[in-house]
């Protein structure tokens, strides 16, 4: 029928229709030359479509083919004919059409590219800029043809304009080796940087040096390193005149500390040192190494180890402190390890040092380890204060994918309030004729902690948890902590309106505490604010409010957008999706009341000239009303949307849904036509939608022949999946037509009838 045609056209990519029209454009304007004084304009024709095409990037085929052309169309030219046209083609233009040609990645592109580089004087009469060459370049990587590469390079000097490569060139040719887009041996690599580019008359620096030492150290992950193989890279470098760099020295060590050699690294850098004897450093500066290699023989080597290179750091002037025992602590896993440093090194572990451990430990999820090592650095003496406890709090807090548990965060209300007791509130009193006091700010709990027990009290569903948090806000103001923290902020405010007794109450909260918003807390508020319900009847949003709270967002000098009507809409739908259903214990009488609610949203929108309305707000006001049964209010969001261009495959899949509840056939036969002459391309769920609401229309033959003959036949990354099949098969028993679908689709989709479960194969 028409209308499955027209879904064919849906189906096509326009590809073959666009490359057949413009390839006769260019073939006409090619041959339409019957005199010479004609040549110049058809040149001038050709060199537009060439423009045309390649800033279009559509087809790559038309670049082609426009090129071909114009160098067609250019040497039968006499030498006395008038070719001043070819000036018509700027250096831009012609680095786009590079760009176009290499980003198709096809082989034969290289000779083409080839080509034009070597036409560019003769045939466009440019000469060739560092733009070009740079265009040039990035054609030759993205194809993989690294000797094609190397060679333009090579030779850049003795083409026309006879520019020398930039070190940046040789140095992108080089980035590109190292991340993978060319592949090369390090032999390879080497041989660029010591013949290549000293010949194309650029001299290698010490970043130069850095590609050739990953390239190394790429080269050696699957054997054992010896320190051998650096010293030729450190001779070259200073062969080479180069001055010692510190970036160099450390990149030296960590390409071997990544391959688990950091004693080796260690010598490298040293051979390194020793070949700049002039170089001084400061004892800063060596502090800073010594940690650095002690750190990194930590982690490979372990505790042990790092302590034995220690000792032999000790022979050149390095002495044990406090950074020191900070370095190899960074990988320390228990408490015995801190005890063995602090007896090795003969220096007590602070409460920094307990705190790194403790970091470790928590980080590998171990929180009966955590709160043994946090007791064993009680027992030793050690000062608790917020660095110390904070790790343990945010692990037993946290609640990226769950709510904590009730026993964790009351396990870790118990260490803040261990930090609480540690870090007595200090009143003094100011010296004032009245007696007035004032608050010291405390060096326990800090708005971090508070910060992470908010949250973890706003998020779980523990009603009781209400005076625990008002507990937290009152020692907060008694240590004289600002609640001007956004995070605070937010927690707080969503954790009293979840628990207040009434809407006022809630509002109230809000306005007491909302001065330090920022605009993300803003939308988590918006979002908790419209999800309240204090009886059956609450379940509508109050508009009022929640629109005053966006004024206030808008007075706070925060920027509006979408979002807060998408927010406000989704709960909308939410509640008008519980309402369809036919156990819902909300009453009916509150449809006309969300009706009129999504209305009035959707004046706002429409008035809001602080917003431009994207596609994800319009989807989601489409999609509210056709959940609330509006589908001539949805019908004409879509209508706008489509003539305004703002809309995507979402939208699609929405006014299919809604025309299939609606049972509007006349509706979703225009949609289709409308995207079909836009040659609008259905993804895998705007097909899916399609066939559910063909089904949901009463025709199940045609949902069967799309799913079976067009879906997926022009598009390779469409096909039926288990979800078509599991559409049909669901309304072909409601109509008692199970046998016949099953049979259609083990017929034409041999290969999804074998992925189908067992339930949906039964005939």
């Amino acid at each position: 029928m028409y209308l499955r045609v027209s879904l064919r056209r849906i189906g096509r990519t326009g590809y073959e229709f666009h490359t057949a029209r413009s390839a006769n454009h260019v073939r006409n304007i090619a041959i339409s030359r019957p005199t010479p004084e004609n040549r110049t304009q058809n040149f001038r024709a050709l060199v537009k479509s060439l423009k045309a095409a390649a800033y279009a990037k559509n087809d790559i085929a038309d670049t082609h083919a426009s090129y071909k052309a114009l160098v067609k169309a250019r040497n039968n030219q006499s030498p006395n004919e008038d070719d001043t046209s070819s000036a018509t083609l700027t250096p831009d233009d012609l680095i786009t059409v590079i760009d176009s040609l290499g980003s198709s990645k096809r082989p034969a592109n290289v000779s083409i590219i080839s080509g034009i580089a070597n036409d560019i004087p003769t045939v466009f009469g440019i000469q060739l800029t560092t733009g070009i060459h740079d265009a040039l370049l990035r054609a030759f990587v993205r194809n993989g043809h690294i000797q094609a590469t190397c060679n333009w390079l090579q030779t850049m000097s003795r083409k026309s304009g006879n520019l020398k490569p930039s070190r940046n060139q040789w140095h992108f040719f080089l980035e590109n080796i190292e991340n993978g887009t060319l592949t090369e041996s390090f032999k390879y690599v080497r041989n660029i940087v010591k013949v290549h580019m000293p010949a194309s008359g650029c001299k290698p620096n010490n970043e130069t040096y850095k590609f050739l030492i990953r390239a190394r150290c790429e080269s050696l992950k699957s054997s054992h390193l010896h320190t051998i193989v650096f010293k030729p890279l450190v001779d070259d470098m200073k062969s080479d005149g180069l001055p010692y760099d510190s970036s160099v020295a450390a990149l030296l060590h960590s390409c071997c500390a990544e391959l688990c050699f950091p004693r080796q690294g260690v010598e490298i850098v040293q051979y390194y040192l020793a070949s700049f004897p002039d170089t001084s450093f400061s004892a800063e500066q060596k502090e800073q190494q010594w940690n650095e290699w002690l750190s990194s023989i930590a982690r490979v080597g372990g505790i042990k180890a790092a302590l034995k290179f220690f000792r032999e750091l000790e022979k050149d002037g390095c002495t044990a402190s406090p950074s020191t025992l900070k370095a190899i602590i960074q990988h320390a896993r228990s408490s015995k390890d801190i005890t063995f440093l602090e007896h090795e090194l003969n220096l007590p572990a602070t409460a920094s040092h307990w705190s790194i451990l403790i970091t470790n430990i928590c980080r590998s999820g171990n929180m009966a380890a955590a709160i043994a090592t946090y007791n064993d650095a009680k027992s030793a003496g050690v000062t608790i204060d917020a660095a110390l406890v904070g790790p343990i709090i945010r692990v037993l807090c946290q609640s990226t994918f769950l709510p904590p548990t009730d026993q964790a965060i009351d396990q870790a209300l118990a260490v803040y309030r261990e930090l609480a007791e540690t870090s007595p509130i200090q009143v003094e009193n100011t010296g004032t004729q009245d007696g007035e006091t004032s608050v010291r700010h405390s060096h326990g709990p800090d708005t971090q902690i508070y910060s992470t027990l908010l949250r973890a009290l706003a998020v779980s569903p523990n009603t009781e948890h209400f005076s625990k948090a008002v507990g937290l806000l009152n020692d907060m103001q008694s240590r004289g902590i600002s609640l001007e923290d956004s995070i605070v902020i937010t927690s707080t405010i969503v954790l009293l309106m979840r628990n207040s007794r009434n809407l006022d109450q809630a509002f109230n909260f809000y306005r007491q505490l909302c001065g330090g918003l920022d605009a993300k807390g803003y939308a988590i508020v918006l979002n908790a604010f419209c999800k309240l319900s204090f009886n059956p009847r609450d379940h509508v949003p109050s508009l009022p409010r929640y629109f005053q709270i966006v004024s206030d967002m808008r007075h706070a000098g925060h920027k509006m957008t979408p979002e807060v009507y998408t927010i406000l809409l989704r709960q909308l739908a939410i509640v008008g999706t519980r309402l369809q259903r036919p156990d819902s214990p909300l009453p009916l009488d509150i449809l006309p009341r969300l009706v009129t609610a999504v209305r009035r949203v959707h004046d706002h929108i429409t008035l809001d000239a602080s917003i431009s309305p994207d596609a994800h707000l319009l989807n989601q006001l489409m999609d509210t009303y056709q959940r609330l049964g509006c589908f001539g209010d949805a019908c004409r969001v879509w209508e706008m949307m489509y003539l305004s261009g703002r809309f995507d495959h979402v939208g699609v899949s929405i006014i299919l849904d809604a025309c299939g509840h609606a049972g509007s056939w006349k509706v979703a036969k225009q949609v289709c036509l409308q995207l079909s002459r836009d040659n609008f391309l259905f993804n895998q769920h705007n097909w899916n939608t399609w066939i559910e609401c063909l089904c949901r229309l009463g025709m199940l033959n045609e949902a069967v022949k799309i799913a079976c003959l067009e879906m997926g036949k022009t598009q390779e990354d469409i096909a039926p999946d288990i979800d078509t099949a599991r559409v049909l098969m669901s309304f072909a028993r409601k109509s008692g037509q199970q046998l016949e679908v099953a049979s259609r689709i083990e017929r034409y989709l041999p290969g999804l009838w074998a992925k189908l479960p067992d339930d949906m194969r039964t005939k």
